[in-house]
């Protein structure tokens, strides 16, 4: 992937958007909820510490490359583990510089991740936005980077968009994992473990039966309190 340098772009903004699209696709739907917490990493960094500084290492360097007043664009976002870094890196830095994070999904970053909510106040978040269908001006971006998402997307419709928001000779890069990992096996495994529990074990169906029963109970007035049972349940 090329490394270049870029002309300045537009000043920088500060805005969150919390919907552009709306996909009817549920495989978006999916990562709704798994965005819908704290974490700001889709592939096991949360928890480590030594992998997490690696990649933030990674991108701040790209990050610092950019030049004063410039652009970058976060694809497949999630909860802005790269925007973040982009961010803080300008900051640091004292330089002015326009972030911006898109994702399929419905994110909201700085309401869930709220240890860095100041800093991701200062990102500008897309909601509910395919990488195949960018919304932005031709030209409009320095850099567009992207961490373990791009490879789940339409390839070849979201390399057209990413060409098409790049500056001339603008740098994208791309971080994937491969096909076949430990990463995406133990995904793949929890989700068969997933897919077994809902539709073979009828676990929740016995569970909403006892809980039925429970309140049966205490709406005839016979036997003890359940309420107690039903709140830990």
């Amino acid at each position: 992937m090329p490394n270049v340098t870029h002309a300045p772009s537009a000043p920088r903004r500060y805005l969150t958007v919390c919907s552009v699209n709306h996909l009817a696709d549920d495989k978006y739907r999916i990562w709704d909820a798994y965005w819908q917490d704290s974490r700001i990493h889709s592939a096991g960094p949360d928890n480590a510490p030594d992998i997490e500084a690696a990649l933030d290492a990674h991108w701040s360097q790209l990050a610092a490359a950019i030049p004063e007043g410039g652009s970058v664009l976060d694809i497949g976002c999630g909860n802005g583990a790269v925007a973040a870094v982009a961010a803080r890196t300008a900051q640091e830095m004292g330089k002015s510089l326009r972030v911006v994070g898109i994702d399929s999904a419905v994110i909201d970053p700085p309401r869930y991740v709220t240890r860095l909510a100041p800093l991701l106040s200062t990102i500008e978040f897309h909601a509910e936005t395919r990488m195949e269908e960018l919304p932005f001006e031709p030209g409009t971006f320095d850099a567009v980077f992207s961490q373990y998402a791009f490879e789940y997307s339409d390839m070849a419709k979201a390399s057209k968009e990413v060409a098409r928001v790049l500056k001339p000779k603008g740098q994208f890069v791309v971080l994937a994992l491969p096909a076949s990992g430990g990463l995406v096996e133990s995904a793949t495994k929890r989700m068969k473990q997933s897919q077994h529990l809902l539709t073979q074990t009828k676990l929740f169906d016995v569970a909403l039966a006892v809980a039925q029963a429970l309140h049966n109970v205490e709406s005839s007035g016979e036997g003890r309190d359940t309420k107690q049972y039903l709140e830990r349940f």
